[in-house]
């Protein structure tokens, strides 16, 4: 499942190409579309669906741990802020 993240690096190109947000999109999907195959094989699924469900419910989990982090680190930001 770690070589799903990969297809990660072509964001480099977000630094000279004026197209971020497609190249975003591209990646996320590509990223995507690896972790369901790694998960289908690795998890030996019969069905694909099933290991779309496992990969689209393990992404909602990272995006509100990730919102829980952000949002702590803000926070904590915020008062060290005022405190120095």
């Amino acid at each position: 499942i770690g070589y799903s993240s990969a297809p990660g690096v072509i964001r480099i190109f977000k630094l000279i190409l004026p197209f971020d947000g497609a190249i975003d999109f591209l990646a996320i999907i590509w990223m995507l579309t690896a972790m369901i195959i790694a998960v289908r094989q690795a998890l030996d699924y019969e069905s694909t669906m099933r290991s779309v469900g496992v990969c689209i419910l393990g992404l909602l989990v990272k995006i509100i741990a990730l919102t829980f982090i952000l949002l702590a680190l803000g926070f904590l930001y915020n008062i060290i802020g005022k405190a120095v």
